[in-house]
């Protein structure tokens, strides 16, 4: 038989105990952590990313194409992105940006900000 998530979530909602709803938090924090870093492992120089999950909120749903990625320091890694027209268009609203650049490098881009085009979460 296989296990879908409506029987999952039937599971969960008709006959869980406390001690499975218990050991849910910390089996899908652990999930969730794995995905990220197959993430972000997958993530290449050349890739066509969007931002995402990032402060200042302005940086959220920048474009264009990783150009460098750091060595690790402090177990994170930084990026260089080189934004598409459109988003260095918005990005000169709030920094200032040279008036003929067409597409202008951001740097110190956390790699877990970045997610390939068309996979960015929504929230």
């Amino acid at each position: 038989m296989e296990l879908t998530a409506d029987a999952v979530n039937d599971f969960l909602a008709q006959r869980a105990n406390d001690s499975h709803l218990d050991a849910l938090f910390p089996a899908t924090k652990k999930r969730r952590e794995a995905l990220e870093t197959l993430r972000v492992t997958m993530l290449k120089v050349g890739d066509k990313i969007t931002v995402a999950r990032i402060r200042p909120k302005y940086f959220a749903g920048l474009s264009g194409t990783l150009i460098n990625i750091s060595a690790p320091s402090r177990g994170r890694q930084k990026t260089v992105i080189r934004l598409d027209e459109e988003s260095t268009r918005r990005l000169r609203q709030h920094e200032w940006v040279p008036e003929e650049d067409k597409e202008h490098e951001i740097d110190c881009i956390p790699l877990s900000a970045c997610f390939l085009k068309g996979e960015a979460p929504t929230k």
